[in-house]
């Protein structure tokens, strides 16, 4: 978006002065189209991460939150604030409970370092019951890590105690 707002600025500026265009039009659709692979591959990274930390029950925590996460990342979750020395708390409370979670995306769009989603979790618990969720998050990736998640978890099936699932440490 920012490049688009340049470009605009700068060709009404060159039309004003008398400047030829034909260089802008050339070099705007390649930043425009770099940008939207960039926000593809943005896309890509998160449904890795989930796949990574949430579905792939061998993966190793202490090794996988400083490749993906920011040391400045924080997290909004139903009200609280978690930041980066809470991730690991927050994964090993849920795998206390937690056997098996699939994360559905219902929808997913990106604009620059941001993608916004609308997924769904699926979770059994050791138990034998199920937790299912809803969750709309934004989320913000610089230099390959993520610094921002910011979330609301709507539970549609589950027990009380099941409330703080997305938050619990």
């Amino acid at each position: 978006m920012k490049l688009k707002k340049q470009f605009i600025v700068t060709l009404i500026l060159s039309i004003t002065l008398g400047i030829g265009t034909s260089v802008f039009a050339e070099v705007a659709p390649n930043n425009i189209a770099k940008e939207k692979a960039q926000e593809e591959k943005n896309k890509e990274w998160l449904r890795t991460l989930f796949k990574e930390m949430y579905e792939d029950p061998t993966t190793d925590f202490t090794k996988l939150i400083p490749k993906k996460y920011s040391k400045n990342y924080t997290q909004w979750v139903d009200g609280k604030t978690m930041g980066y020395d809470d991730i690991l708390k927050h994964r090993l409370a849920q795998k206390k409970v937690i056997s098996d979670i699939k994360i559905t995306f219902e929808h997913m769009v990106a604009e620059g370092d941001k993608v916004c989603t609308i997924h769904w979790v699926h979770a059994k618990k050791k138990d034998g019951s199920e937790v299912i969720a809803k969750v709309i998050a934004l989320f913000q990736i610089q230099n390959g890590k993520l610094v921002l998640c910011d979330e609301m978890t709507h539970q549609i099936k589950g027990t009380k105690e099941d409330a703080d699932l997305g938050s619990r440490q």
